[in-house]
C-alpha cells in the first residue's frame, strides 16, 4: 500500500483551514472529505501526538485515509473530547442527509460509505474483551455508536426508520441495513423492557422496513417472515399486503388492492424513472465536472424509460427494480448504442466505463475492510451482464447460428455454474435476450429461427427459476413472452404444465401434458402405443425398432413428459387406475431404458409394484433396475439402482427362505418359491456381469448385512460378489466390513471369515492386506482405552500405531483371523484414510486394476503416512479421544476414536441422512435452495467402538452461547440446579409460569450477538445466519421423522466457517428419548436462543419455509424412505418397551411421513392420527417445539431455556 501512495497532490495548509467539509465535498476529490475530517479532529483535539500525523492525511489513498480517520475518531472519543465528538456526529448526520439527495458522483458517495464503516467498526470494537473491561471508555464509545443509530427519518409511507438504514438502502447495501435494523429493534426492545412498555405500534413500521429490505434483494422467505410478524403486530396492514404481492411478482393483484383501498399507487416502472429524473433536475447547479456526470446519468435514465416502452420486463419485482434502476439505465444505454449501430470502439468505451463504475461501487462496500461475495453479488452480476453484452456483440454470425458451437457451450456452462438465484441470474438472462433480439434482426429466416429458439430457451430459464423461487406470476409472464416468440414450441407447453402442477392445478397441467403427447409426438406416441400390444409380438418388435430411429432429444422429451404424467397420477391418488399405470410405467421403461435417464421410471415402477402389497413376482422389477443401472449415465443414480436391486433381491429371498423353513407354506408354494429364488439369483449373477463391479461397490454394505442369509444358493452368490469386490477394491471394502471380525454374532462372523479366507487364497498380497486391516482396526479401537489425558504421548501409549505407520509393520499375534505367533510382518500398500467420503470418492477417482497386486495399491493421497503424538480427550461420558493422522500427500486428518459406544446406530443414521439429502437434491425446488443436512463419516470397528470423522471448524451450541453469557459455567450450572429443585415442588400450571417468568427471563438471549461478533462483515453475517436457519430446519425435520432425541447443547454444533447447524451423536433414534427417566417431549430442539440466532423473522420465514419444503419432499418420496428403512437391521434391541420392535418403529415413521404425529410412547396410545397438510404439520411441530408447556418438562441438563 505505502509504495503506491501519491503525495504530490498535497493541498496548501491555508486551503484546508479555510474550506469547510461541505465545500471540499462539492469542489474537490473524495479523499478531501476524509482529509479535512482528520485535520479538524487533530486540531480541535489539540494533542501533539495527533497533530504530528496531519501531513499523512494528504496522502491520496482512500482506504488508508479511512483507517487513519477511524484512528483519529477513536482518539477523540477515548480522550473524552465531547465537543469534537458532537461535531463529528453532526458532520456525519449532514453527510447522510445529503446522500439521500445526492449520491451519483464518487465524492458524494465516499462520506456515507466511510460512515457505514465507522458504524460497523465501532460495534465490533466495543464488544471486544479489552474495551468491555474499561467501563468508562465503553460507555463513551457505545453512546457515540448509539447516537448514529438514533438519527430517524420517515419513509415514503410515513414510517419511521433510522437514517443510516435509509441511506445505506439507497446505496444498495440491504444486508447491512437488515443487520442495523435488528440492532435498532434489539436496542428498542431492551429499552421498552426496562421501562415496562409493550412493543406495540412502534414495531410495526420496523417490520415493514425489514420486509422491503428483504424484497429488494429478493429474499422471499425473509419477506414472508417479515409479513407474518407485521400481521401479528398490525392485522390487515394494507401497505404490507401490497408490498408482499409486489415482492412475489404479482403486480396485478397489488394494483387491484391499491385501487380498492386507495392506498399506494399501481406500479409503473416508467413513472418510477420519471420521479427519479425530476428529483435530480430539482437539485441546484453543480460545478462543471459534476454537472457532466449528472447530465450523463439523467440521459441514461431517459434511455431506460424509452427502452421500457418496448420491453415491459421490469424484473422480479418493483422493489428489485427500484434497487437496480442505475445499472439498468447504463445497460439500456449500451444496448441502444449497439441497436443503433454505434461503432465498436464507442460501445467498448461505454462498457469499460460502466465496469469502472461498478468497481467503484465494489470499493465502497469494502471501504475500511473486506467484503464478501454475499455483499457484492449484485455488483458481480452487473459485471457478468457487461461481459455478456461484450460476448454477444463480438460473437460471429456462424457461432451464433450454430447450436453446438463452442460459443453456446461456454454460455451454457456459465449459466449452469452461476448462482441459481433470481436476483443473480435474471439480469444476465435479460441482457442475453436483448442481445439475441438485436443480433437477430439482420439475419436470414433460417438463421433467425435458431436465435428465436435460443430466445425461447432464455424465457424458459427465467420461467423455471421464477417457478422454483415461488414467483408463479413472474413464471407465467416469462411463459407468455416465450409464446410470443415461438407459439407452438413444446418446451413452452412442458414448462407451463410444470407450473400448473406446482400450483396444484392438476387438471390443467395434465391436459397440457396430454396435448403435448397428442400434438407433438403423434408418430412416436403411436409406436409407443403399439409396444403395449401384448398379443401381437411382431408389432411390438417393429414398434420398438421404429422408436430407436427417433432422435435422442425427442425420445428424452417424450419419456420425461410421460414420467411427469405418471408421477402426477400417483400423487393425485388415482388408485383405481394403478394397475394400468403400473403397466404403462413398465412399458415406458422397456421402450426407453437405453436413453440412460430412466431411473425415475424404475422408482415409480417400484412404488407401484409394492402398492397395497400386491402379490407380484419381484423378478420383473429386478430386471428393470438392472437395465436402468446398465444404461444410467449418472453414477449416483446408477449406484442407487444397484443398491435397491440388491436390497430387493436379498429381502425377498430372505422372506421366502423364512417361509420355506418355517413349514407354514404348502408343498406347491415351497416349490414355486424355490424356483423364484433361483430365478432371482440367476438375474443378479447376470446383472453382476453386465453392469460392472464399480456400480456394485455401493451395494457392498447391503451384502454385508445379509451374510446370515438362510438360503445357501443366495449366500454363495453374496459371497461370490463380495469376493470379486474385495479382489478389485480391497482397501475400500475392508474398511466397510472389518468390524464384523469383532462383533458377537457368530454366524455372521464365521461367514465373513470364510469370504476373507477365500480371498486370501487368491494371491499372497491379499493375505497381507487383510491382516493389516485386521490389525489396524484393533489398534484404532484400543486408543480410547489407553489414552486417559491430553498429556499422553500417542506413540508411547498405543505402540501399535507406531508399529503400523512408522515401522510399516503389523503384529500377527493381535489378529482375529489367522492369528499366529510369527514375527512382525511388513504391510503392503498402506492403510487407507478411514473416512467415508475419501473411501467412496476413490472408487470413481481411480481406474480398476486388472492384476491382484495392482489392486492392493492405491494413490498416496488416500493413504495414511504418519500420526501426531498430540491427543485430546474430549469432554464426554465415554471419554473419546481426538487424534491426528497425516496422509502421504501431507494433508492432516483428525479422527475421534470411541471405545464403549455402539456406533451401528450412528452409522445407519448418517446413511439415512445421506439418503434424505439425495431426495432433497433430486427435487428441483429444494436443489435450487441447496437444502441439505451436514453429515460425517462413521466407521464401526467392533460391536462397541469405532472411528468418527472430526469436523473441522465446529463448536458446540453450548460454547457459542457461553461465550456471551454474563455468568461463568459453574455459576450457571448452580443456577440451573437451583431451578430444577424449585420446579420439583411446583404443580404443572405453576411450573409453566415459573419456567416462563423466572427461568426464561433470567436466561439471556445471546445467539444473535454471537453471529454479529463472529461475522463482522454484513454479507457473511447474513449468509451464515440464513444457513443456520436452513440447516436447522432440514435437520429438525429429519430428526422428527426418524425420532432423533438427546439434542442437548453439546450435541448440536455450529460450523463456524459457514454458520451451518450440525448434529452429532445419534444413539437416541426411533424416539428412544421418550424412554429416559425424564422423557423428551419436544419433536426437535428449537429453543429461544436458536430462534434468536436465526433473526427477527426467520422463525416465520426461512425456518418455517424450509421445514415445509423438507416435509413436502419427504412425503412425496415417502416410499423411497420406507423402502430404505425396510432393509435396516434391528436398531431398537436396547429399548425396554413392551411390543416395540423395528416393525413398529418403521410403522411410526410411515405415519409421520403421511402427516400424523406418532411416537414410540407419548403419542403411541393417543396419536394425532388425522394426516395434516405440510404447512399445518410444520406449524404444529414448531408450536410443540417452542411450547413453554413442553419445554418446562425437559431435563434441566438439556437447557430448555437456552
Amino acid at each position: 500500500m505505502y509504495s503506491t501512495m501519491n503525495c504530490y497532490r498535497k493541498p496548501e495548509p491555508q486551503m484546508i483551514e479555510t474550506k469547510s467539509i461541505d465545500e471540499l465535498s462539492m469542489n474537490a476529490q473524495s479523499d478531501s472529505w476524509l482529509t479535512v475530517l482528520i485535520v479538524k479532529c487533530a486540531e480541535i483535539a489539540g494533542e501533539s501526538a495527533t497533530l504530528g500525523l496531519i501531513p499523512i492525511a494528504h496522502i491520496d489513498d482512500l482506504r488508508f485515509l479511512a483507517k487513519l480517520a477511524m484512528r483519529f475518531i477513536l482518539a477523540v472519543i477515548h480522550a473524552g473530547r465531547d465537543s469534537v465528538s458532537q461535531w463529528i456526529l453532526t458532520t456525519f448526520e449532514d453527510a447522510l442527509l445529503s446522500a439521500t439527495r445526492r449520491r451519483i458522483t464518487k465524492c458524494e458517495r465516499t462520506p456515507p460509505a466511510f460512515i457505514f464503516y465507522v458504524f460497523d467498526f465501532l460495534y465490533h470494537y466495543i464488544n471486544t474483551e479489552e474495551v468491555r473491561k474499561k467501563r468508562a471508555v465503553w460507555e463513551k464509545l457505545h453512546q457515540f455508536w448509539k447516537s448514529m443509530l438514533d438519527w430517524m427519518v420517515k419513509d415514503e409511507h410515513g414510517h419511521m426508520q433510522p437514517l443510516i438504514v435509509k441511506t445505506a438502502m439507497l446505496f444498495g447495501m440491504e444486508k447491512r441495513c437488515i443487520l442495523w435494523m435488528e440492532f435498532y429493534m434489539d436496542q428498542l426492545r431492551n429499552k421498552n423492557k426496562k421501562e415496562d412498555k409493550l412493543e406495540g405500534e412502534v414495531e410495526t413500521s420496523y417490520y415493514f422496513t425489514l420486509m422491503n429490505l428483504y424484497a429488494r434483494i429478493h429474499e422471499l422467505n425473509g419477506v414472508r417472515g417479515s409479513y407474518a410478524r407485521l400481521s401479528k403486530a398490525h392485522i390487515g396492514h394494507v401497505y404490507g399486503k401490497i408490498s408482499m404481492q409486489e415482492a412475489l411478482g404479482d403486480v396485478a393483484s397489488a394494483a387491484t388492492l391499491s385501487a380498492m383501498t386507495g392506498k399506494g399507487k399501481p406500479f409503473d416502472p416508467r413513472e418510477s424513472i420519471r420521479k427519479l429524473i425530476d428529483e435530480h433536475n430539482s437539485l441546484e447547479e453543480y460545478p462543471k465536472d459534476k454537472q457532466i456526470e449528472y447530465e450523463e446519468h439523467i440521459k441514461s435514465l431517459k434511455n431506460l424509460s424509452n427502452w421500457m416502452q418496448n420491453d415491459k420486463d421490469f424484473g422480479p419485482s418493483p422493489q428489485v427494480f427500484a434497487k437496480t434502476i442505475e445499472p439498468r439505465a447504463i445497460e439500456s444505454t449500451i444496448l441502444k448504442m449497439i441497436q443503433d449501430g454505434e461503432v465498436d470502439c464507442v460501445v467498448n468505451d461505454a462498457i469499460e466505463k460502466a465496469k469502472m463504475k461498478t468497481i467503484e461501487r465494489l470499493s465502497e462496500c469494502g471501504l475500511g475492510g473486506s467484503c464478501s461475495f454475499e455483499t457484492t453479488s449484485s455488483l458481480i452480476a452487473q459485471v457478468h451482464q457487461l461481459d455478456e453484452i461484450s460476448r454477444f456483440k463480438d460473437a460471429s454470425v456462424e457461432s451464433l447460428t450454430r447450436a453446438e458451437s463452442e460459443f453456446w457451450k461456454s454460455i451454457q456452462r456459465r449459466t449452469d455454474d452461476g448462482e441459481q438465484r433470481m436476483d443473480f441470474l435474471e439480469p444476465i438472462l435479460r441482457v442475453r435476450k436483448s442481445m439475441l433480439t438485436i443480433r437477430m434482426k439482420p439475419l436470414g429466416d433460417m438463421q433467425k429461427n435458431l436465435l428465436r429458439s435460443k430466445i425461447v430457451e432464455v424465457h424458459l430459464q427465467s420461467a423455471r427459476i421464477a417457478r422454483l423461487s415461488g414467483c408463479q406470476e413472474r413464471a407465467q409472464l416469462a411463459i407468455i413472452n416465450a409464446k410470443k416468440v415461438l407459439p407452438f414450441d413444446n418446451r413452452i407447453v412442458l414448462e407451463e404444465a410444470k407450473l400448473q402442477l406446482q400450483t396444484s392445478d392438476e387438471l390443467s397441467g395434465m391436459n397440457l401434458l396430454d396435448s403435448i403427447i397428442d400434438k407433438t409426438f403423434g408418430e412416436l406416441s403411436k409406436h409407443y402405443g403399439d409396444t403395449q400390444q401384448s398379443r401381437n409380438l411382431d408389432l411390438q418388435r417393429t414398434a420398438k425398432s421404429m422408436i430407436d430411429l427417433f432422435p435422442t432429444e425427442t425420445k428424452n422429451l417424450f419419456s420425461s413428459v410421460q414420467m411427469l404424467r405418471i408421477s402426477q397420477m400417483i400423487k393425485a391418488g388415482n388408485t383405481i387406475g394403478f394397475e394400468k399405470i403400473y403397466n404403462d410405467t413398465m412399458n415406458l421403461l422397456n421402450s426407453f431404458v437405453s436413453s440412460g435417464v430412466m431411473y425415475e421410471a424404475a422408482w415409480l415402477l417400484d412404488y407401484l409394484f409394492h402398492y397395497n402389497e400386491r402379490n407380484r413376482h419381484v423378478l420383473p422389477l429386478l430386471k428393470a433396475y438392472k437395465e436402468v443401472a446398465k444404461f444410467e449415465t449418472n453414477h449416483v443414480l446408477q449406484a442407487r439402482a444397484v443398491e435397491r436391486m440388491m436390497s430387493l433381491w436379498l429381502s425377498n429371498t430372505r422372506k421366502m427362505s423364512g417361509l420355506i423353513s418355517s413349514g407354514k407354506a404348502s408343498a406347491g408354494a415351497k416349490a414355486e418359491m424355490m424356483v423364484n429364488i433361483k430365478d432371482m439369483n440367476r438375474e443378479i449373477s447376470n446383472a453382476h456381469e453386465r453392469i460392472g463391479l464399480r456400480a456394485f461397490y455401493h451395494a457392498y454394505a447391503v451384502l454385508v448385512r445379509h451374510l446370515d442369509h438362510q438360503d445357501e444358493d443366495v449366500f454363495r452368490t453374496i459371497k461370490g460378489i463380495m469376493q470379486q469386490l474385495i479382489f478389485r477394491m480391497p482397501h475400500q471394502c475392508m474398511w466397510q466390513s472389518v468390524y464384523l471380525l469383532r462383533q458377537d454374532i457368530a454366524e455372521v462372523k464365521n461367514r465373513y471369515m470364510e469370504v476373507l479366507t477365500n480371498v486370501k487364497r487368491k494371491a499372497p498380497c491379499f493375505t497381507t492386506l487383510i491382516d493389516q486391516y485386521d490389525y489396524a482396526s484393533a489398534v484404532f479401537n484400543a486408543v480410547p482405552g489407553k489414552v486417559d489425558s491430553d498429556q499422553c504421548k500417542l506413540s508411547t501409549k498405543v505402540e501399535g500405531l507406531k508399529t503400523l505407520f512408522r515401522e510399516k509393520k503389523y503384529d500377527p499375534k493381535e489378529l482375529i483371523i489367522d492369528r499366529r505367533i510369527d514375527g512382525e510382518c511388513k504391510i503392503i500398500g498402506g492403510i487407507m484414510v478411514p473416512i467415508r467420503s475419501e473411501i467412496d470418492g476413490s472408487v470413481h477417482d481411480i481406474s480398476l486394476p486388472e492384476g491382484f497386486e495392482e489392486s492392493c495399491l492405491v494413490p498416496d493421497r488416500y493413504l495414511i503416512h504418519d500420526f501426531s503424538d498430540k491427543v485430546k480427550v474430549l469432554h464426554s461420558k465415554t471419554k473419546p479421544v481426538l487424534i491426528e493422522l497425516i496422509t502421504k500427500a501431507g494433508r492432516k486428518v483428525r479422527l475421534i476414536c470411541k471405545k464403549e459406544d455402539d456406533l451401528t446406530k450412528d452409522y445407519h443414521f448418517t446413511k439415512m441422512v445421506e439418503m434424505c439429502n439425495d431426495l432433497l437434491i433430486k427435487d428441483e425446488q429444494t436443489r435450487i435452495q441447496s437444502m441439505a443436512a451436514t453429515t460425517y463419516s462413521v466407521i464401526p470397528l467392533a460391536k462397541h467402538g469405532g472411528i468418527i470423522e472430526f469436523m473441522e471448524g465446529v463448536t458446540s451450541f453450548y460454547e457459542t452461547i457461553d461465550k456471551h453469557m454474563t455468568k461463568s459455567p459453574s455459576e450457571w450450572n448452580q443456577q440451573v440446579q437451583k431451578w430444577a429443585t424449585q420446579m420439583k415442588t411446583l404443580s404443572k400450571d405453576k411450573k409453566v409460569e415459573f419456567f416462563r417468568n423466572e427461568m426464561c427471563e433470567k436466561s439471556p438471549l445471546v445467539m444473535s450477538k454471537w453471529f454479529r461478533c463472529e461475522y463482522p462483515e454484513a454479507g457473511k453475517w447474513f449468509a451464515s445466519r440464513k444457513l443456520f436457519a436452513k440447516s436447522s430446519a432440514v435437520m429438525s425435520i429429519i430428526g422428527y421423522i426418524f425420532g432423533l432425541g438427546d439434542r442437548h447443547t453439546k450435541n448440536l454444533m455450529v460450523h463456524v466457517p459457514t454458520g451451518k447447524c450440525v448434529h452429532v451423536d445419534f444413539d437416541m433414534i426411533f424416539n428412544k428419548g421418550e424412554l429416559l427417566s425424564v422423557p423428551e417431549v419436544v419433536p426437535f430442539r428449537l429453543t429461544r436462543n436458536m430462534v434468536n440466532g436465526m433473526g427477527e423473522v426467520a422463525l416465520d420465514g426461512e425456518f418455517r419455509a424450509v421445514c415445509e419444503q423438507t416435509l413436502r419432499v419427504f412425503r412425496e418420496n415417502s416410499y423411497e424412505i420406507e423402502k430404505y428403512i425396510a432393509d435396516l437391521p434391528n436398531l431398537v434391541s436396547d429399548f425396554n418397551l413392551k411390543d416395540f420392535d423395528m416393525t413398529e418403529a418403521k410403522r411410526l415413521i410411515s405415519g409421520r411421513l403421511r402427516g400424523q404425529i406418532m411416537t414410540a410412547k407419548l403419542y403411541r396410545g393417543n396419536p394425532i392420527l388425522h394426516p395434516m397438510q405440510v404447512s399445518q404439520l410444520a406449524s404444529s411441530l414448531i408450536e410443540l417445539a417452542t411450547s413453554d408447556e413442553k419445554l418446562c418438562e425437559m431435563f434441566e441438563g438439556w437447557m430448555p431455556t437456552m
